[in-house]
């Protein structure tokens, strides 16, 4: 990424990856996936607190299934074969007055994102993201912070789809396990994970001081009430209804070091199922705040 393309503070970034991810080992649907794909990203300033950027790119996923693999993955690949070339473009707005990239104490953030498909595409397909937050001091030493997620997908691949549960999404609740599920075969008793095309997620959280920590840019304790769920438009059973929502209060420390943030949460859910993966205590490393 050259951050300084123009003088004008146009940047201009080039990406190639390549990825090998075996998705049931992060708690969803027993497939996996070979991407590999290059884009062009441009990013312009329109002020001190908002910049406008667009990408283009190419990617080919291709997809192995498992023995057990969801009935949705299975339709997929009959429709649309094992191998996808995509064409894809990008456009985000973002705004940002935060006082700090990382442990702010005021000041807000929001980001609009639309993804969609290009012909000659394989799939056609349209993503928009919306994420926000803003910081609310109440005194010196007390901050309220609220966040939301929200997405919307049309006509997504399997592989796109939105997850929540864990860490940054709904606490309490294990990784990408919230959300529709679907079957291998009928009566299948672990219907697995697969994601939904419709995102809502919240969080209220009250920043305290840590006892016996003078740096609070170090380290931060949280008090927080998380809420949130993934729903798919197309199946009857899983339509977006607000009773549906899982919850879960609890406290959170992170710690900032050398190799990132290092968070810590212990929390209890609310309105979980029967269905559901609870997970009390979680950690994770790099968790941005």
């Amino acid at each position: 990424l050259d951050p300084y393309f123009t003088l004008d503070g146009v940047s201009r970034g080039y990406n190639l990856y390549y990825r090998n991810t075996k998705i049931d080992e992060l708690n969803v649907s027993r497939y996996a996936t070979d991407s590999q794909g290059a884009s062009l990203t441009f990013g312009y300033p329109i002020d001190e607190t908002k910049s406008i950027n667009f990408s283009l790119g190419v990617d080919q996923t291709d997809i192995t299934l498992g023995t057990l693999a969801s009935r949705l993955v299975q339709n997929f690949v009959k429709e649309h074969g094992k191998s996808i070339t995509t064409y894809t473009g990008s456009l985000s707005w973002n705004y940002s007055t935060l006082n700090r990239g990382v442990f702010a104490t005021r000041g807000a953030s929001q980001r609009v994102t639309a993804e969609f498909a290009v012909p000659p595409s394989d799939i056609n397909y349209l993503k928009l993201s919306y994420s926000g937050q803003v910081y609310l001091p109440l005194n010196d030493d007390f901050t309220l912070r609220l966040r939301t997620d929200l997405g919307y997908g049309d006509s997504l691949p399997f592989y796109k789809n939105y997850f929540a549960g864990g860490y940054g999404s709904v606490r309490g609740y294990r990784d990408n396990t919230l959300g529709p599920r679907s079957p291998a075969f009928d009566g299948d008793p672990d219907p697995e994970v697969v994601g939904g095309n419709v995102l809502v997620e919240n969080s209220l959280e009250l920043i305290v001081p840590t006892p016996f920590a003078k740096d609070y840019r170090q380290l931060r304790t949280v008090f927080f009430i998380d809420s949130g769920m993934v729903y798919y438009r197309n199946n009857p059973s899983y339509n977006f209804d607000l009773s549906d929502l899982r919850y879960s209060a609890g406290i959170s420390i992170a710690w900032l070091t050398a190799i990132g943030p290092l968070s810590f949460s212990l929390s209890r859910p609310f309105n979980d199922q029967e269905t559901d993966e609870k997970q009390s205590f979680q950690f994770t490393i790099g968790q941005p705040f």
